[in-house]
């Protein structure tokens, strides 16, 4: 008894198995890949964001921060600019690799040459600003925008075909007097859910039948190897599992 058992699990086992090489082979399985390129390459932008946010929140947060000439509110500068430069160079490969044809949007090229600028200039003219009024006391950050205009200038009469530039120059005019970058990467931040979203959907909407059949698929091959106990190496994890039946019924419009 115990050897038919034995080898009725067996054979549930290298059928599952042959069914699961089967699916990591489907159209569907690599589509399903390509929404994980896109989440993970998106995630990291996130994760950059939240960093800056944090390092802000305790940046102001600490009185030290609040003297001129302090030591530690120097050092703490420094690390908001290495925030900021993670975050606009994630954003900035992020629309690379995912938008093809690259970003036309005026605002997405303000940030992508500001990415340029930091990266050429080897520094983030971060300057900082506290202003008092007669209901409340307002700290905010901001940057040297003089350097960057005149290395855009620069930069389109060298390139004047590069149309990035221009848009990220009139962008830059477009806020010039009022740039606050707490609320302007908050604001890119939006765009950039936005556009992840879209792009999450195109994925979807393009290969839904595919989508449904690899859900279908690697259903089966769990619900086979639940049935006798095992747990082999599954073609989709159970969370990813999850998340693909999150994306499809989420397909209606809604935030994957």
């Amino acid at each position: 008894m115990d050897d038919f058992f034995n080898r009725e699990v067996g054979q549930i086992i290298l059928s599952t198995y042959k069914r699961s090489e089967k699916i990591r082979k489907s159209d569907g399985y690599s589509c399903f890949k390509t929404i994980h390129t896109i989440r993970n390459s998106f995630f990291i932008y996130k994760h950059n964001y939240i960093e800056w946010k944090k390092a802000l929140h305790e940046y102001y947060s600490n009185e030290d921060n609040s003297i001129s000439d302090s030591v530690k509110r120097h050092y703490r500068q420094r690390v908001l600019i290495a925030k900021i430069h993670n975050l606009l160079s994630s954003s900035t490969t992020f629309n690379e690799i995912h938008n093809e044809g690259q970003i036309e949007d005026s605002f997405h090229c303000f940030i992508k040459e500001l990415r340029n600028f930091t990266m050429h200039r080897q520094y983030f003219p971060l300057s900082s600003y506290d202003k008092n009024t007669v209901l409340e006391n307002i700290k905010y950050e901001s940057f040297q925008t003089d350097e960057f205009r005149n290395y855009l200038r620069n930069y389109i009469a060298k390139y004047p075909n590069r149309k990035g530039l221009k848009r990220a120059l009139d962008f830059l005019d477009s806020i010039f007097g009022s740039i606050n970058l707490e609320d302007l990467l908050e604001k890119y931040d939006k765009k950039m859910h936005g556009l992840y979203n879209k792009k999450i959907r195109e994925v979807i909407s393009k290969n839904k039948d595919l989508f449904w059949q690899l859900m279908n698929d690697t259903e089966q091959v769990h619900l086979s190897l639940k049935k006798v106990n095992k747990l082999p190496k599954y073609p989709l994890s159970s969370p990813e599992l999850r998340y693909l039946k999150l994306i499809l019924n989420c397909h209606d419009g809604k935030s994957p």
